[in-house]
């Protein structure tokens, strides 16, 4: 399962598969999300992914 960009307030956040939102941060005029690796020590971010909503 992957992120979903939902609006609150009109404000955009990221909502999780586990149904928590977090605040999206955007760069350039575009939408970042971050990317994680899911491994037996924890989660290790693998870097940003810039996603061009037009």
């Amino acid at each position: 399962m992957s992120k979903k960009l939902v609006y609150v307030s009109g404000s955009p956040f990221w909502m999780t598969p586990e149904g928590s939102f977090e605040a999206v941060e955007r760069r350039n005029g575009r939408m970042i999300e971050r990317i994680y690796l899911r491994t037996p020590q924890g989660l290790h971010a693998l870097g940003d992914s810039p996603i061009a909503l037009a």
